[in-house]
């Protein structure tokens, strides 16, 4: 099967101009295997589409079996709102708007920071790392920090960096940002080239004579992974260490 696949694949790239006719020529694979089915006439069964039921545009659900729950939701990345929940912008049946809030309440249950950060900073880059770091928020930390200093120590140290909303303006002689997004930190070294950053929280990271921590203590899912980020930063500090928190989650609004 996979050398009959390979065949009609490259057959029907070389012959892709009547799904580019339909606007289907990015599903060339799928067609491709259908192909191979038929030419290696393999049996097969259709599937109900419970198990790969879209909701990402309108339109009829061939082969829905009424007596069988949604069971797969099939959606692209403009589906997602800005929290990082499915907020399709088709019309709903109810049954599909309750398979959706199904699948958002599944989704806070395995919430996954990095996850949530990779998608709001690729998919809403203006909202980046929110509220808490735009407008009267990032011109109140800026304050804060230039008062502490952070402008003349030799050396700065950002732990969960962001998009640098808050710091980009600043005047830092030594400044290395660590995030655990690459969407990220690729966005703040086209802001300042000139400073460092690294990805994750790499042990071998130098330490610093001043360590910043904005909003990121209350991301923690345990109480012993903000233990291990608060050991971090301390060990990673040689001198103050600057911690801006805030109770409610509206960074993430």
């Amino acid at each position: 099967m996979s050398t009959t696949w390979r065949r009609t694949t490259l057959w029907l790239l070389d012959n892709i101009e009547p799904l580019q006719q339909v606007g289907r020529q990015v599903h060339f694979d799928q067609a491709s295997f259908w192909l191979a089915i038929q030419q290696a006439g393999l049996p097969f069964e259709l599937a109900c589409s419970n198990v790969n039921y879209y909701v990402h545009f309108s339109g009829q659900h061939r082969y829905f079996d009424p007596e069988r729950e949604i069971a797969v939701l099939h959606y692209h990345a403009g589906s997602f709102n800005v929290l990082g929940l499915l907020e399709p912008a088709a019309e709903l049946s109810a049954l599909e708007r309750a398979a959706i809030k199904q699948a958002n309440e599944q989704g806070a249950d395995g919430f996954d920071n990095r996850v949530f950060w990779d998608l709001r900073y690729s998919l809403f880059p203006k909202r980046g790392s929110g509220v808490g770091s735009r407008g009267e928020n990032a011109i109140y930390k800026r304050r804060l920090l230039q008062d502490h200093g952070v402008e003349t120590v030799g050396s700065v140290l950002d732990v969960g960096c962001g998009d640098l909303e808050v710091v980009k303006a600043l005047n830092i002689m030594d400044y290395v940002g660590i995030d655990q997004s690459p969407y990220a930190l690729e966005m703040a070294r086209q802001l300042r080239p000139n400073w460092q950053f690294r990805l994750g929280f790499p042990p071998d990271v130098k330490s610093a004579d001043m360590a910043l921590c904005l909003e990121v203590l209350i991301h923690q899912k345990t109480a012993g992974a903000y233990r291990t980020l608060i050991d971090f930063i301390a060990q990673k500090t040689l001198g103050s260490f600057v911690r801006l928190w805030v109770r409610q989650r509206r960074c993430l609004n």
